[in-house]
């Protein structure tokens, strides 16, 4: 079982990279999350809006979302947080395409059926077409804009964070039109308002 070990101590690199869109506006490296930090939030908001989906009568397969969350970020254990100015150069196709190959390498020494079911559930997580991709990818902003407001209030100024003020208001507007996520946007409302009042 040399390869589980090998794959746990490369998942282990998450827990020392930082988050480089933070960084990448100034947020002092002392208080940048990393990428564990990101990941476990991401986790635990998946899974209660996964538990409120299904309450609302959705179904959903609890137990794939929960993997898709695990391993969305697992290629960035290869080609570390790509953020700020740089996603946006790199361009969101050129970046998936490098994930894919980084989440790869660091599948590649597992057995066989496991790697493909890693790989298959972060393709669908890509692709956001099924009600658990779609979920995840909320949990995702969630996380990153409640790490926003935790900034703000350890005193960081608002113009600082303010692309990612940005970005809370876009996706509020996708999830309103989207049938699937429309029922959590007082979530993304609720984030806003605090941020606000902040």
């Amino acid at each position: 079982m040399k390869e589980v070990v090998s794959f746990l101590v490369r998942v282990g690199k998450l827990k020392r990279m930082p988050r480089m869109g933070w960084l990448t506006v100034g947020i002092p490296l002392g208080i940048v999350e990393n990428v564990a930090e990101h990941s476990m939030r991401v986790n635990y908001s998946a899974l209660l809006l996964g538990m409120l989906a299904k309450k609302r009568g959705l179904e959903i397969d609890e137990a794939k979302l929960l993997k898709m969350a695990t391993i969305h970020d697992l290629p960035e254990t290869t080609f570390m947080d790509v953020g700020g100015e740089a996603r946006n150069i790199i361009g969101r196709e050129n970046r998936v395409e490098y994930e894919r190959e980084g989440l790869k390498l660091a599948v590649n020494e597992l057995p066989d059926d496991i790697k493909k079911e890693i790989i298959g559930l972060w393709e669908e997580y890509e692709e956001r077409k099924t009600l658990e991709a779609k979920i995840v990818w909320l949990a995702d902003k969630i996380e990153m804009f409640l790490q926003a407001l935790e900034y703000m209030k350890l005193g960081v100024r608002k113009n600082v964070l303010s692309e990612f003020v940005e970005e809370l208001n876009n996706v509020l507007e996708k999830v309103k039109s989207d049938r699937d996520l429309k029922e959590f946007k007082s979530i993304l409302e609720s984030i806003l308002e605090e941020i606000d009042h902040t």
